[in-house]
């Protein structure tokens, strides 16, 4: 694993990205079902936001990926929560594509995304319990990507080893990008 001080920008504490949110707002979105979808949930250990786009193409690159890393944290108190920045038939299109099971809300003004200083998507997102962001991946930065779900594992006691595995499983690139949010 590497130090804090050598990761890349894309991986790094909010207060060493400009324009962060340094803490998940305290707001409640709704689900794609009608449940309430609460940013800063008490019964969690730690929250991982997968911020998209369902038109962009890096969203879905990582979508299976997040997908397949939530059942990895199954029965651990780490809570995932996809912010689609489409309509809510192009995310209904991406969850069926990708077999999301992890809840989904709408922010099609990309209001919270702002709040959350998202400037690509796909953006990923870990909050510890009390909705501070400790970790972040802009784009499709591999390393980075890995980094923010190590770290999501070990916040929320799940095995790091099976997590990597899962993520490890697709082909991600090595290079950073993404699709700007304006």
């Amino acid at each position: 694993m590497r130090r804090a001080a050598d990761r890349p920008a894309s991986a790094c504490y909010p207060d060493r990205v400009a324009g962060t949110a340094a803490r998940l707002p305290d707001v409640t979105l709704a689900t794609l079902q009608g449940e309430p979808a609460v940013l800063r949930d008490p019964a969690a250990t730690a929250r991982l936001v997968v911020v998209y786009r369902p038109a962009c193409p890096f969203s879905h690159e990582v979508l299976p990926v997040i997908e397949r890393v939530t059942r990895a944290f199954h029965g651990k108190r780490l809570l995932t929560l996809g912010l689609s920045l489409g309509t809510e038939d192009d995310t209904l299109d991406a969850i069926i594509e990708h077999g999301l099971c992890f809840p989904q809300a709408l922010d099609a003004g990309a209001s919270v995304a702002r709040a959350l200083g998202v400037t690509l998507t796909p953006t990923v997102l870990l909050a510890a319990a009390d909705g501070t962001i400790v970790a972040r991946c802009d784009g499709r930065d591999r390393a980075a990507l890995l980094d923010v779900l190590g770290h999501a594992a070990r916040l929320s006691e799940a095995d790091e080893s099976e997590v990597r595995r899962a993520a490890e499983s697709f082909p991600l690139p090595h290079a950073r990008a993404g699709t700007p949010l304006d």
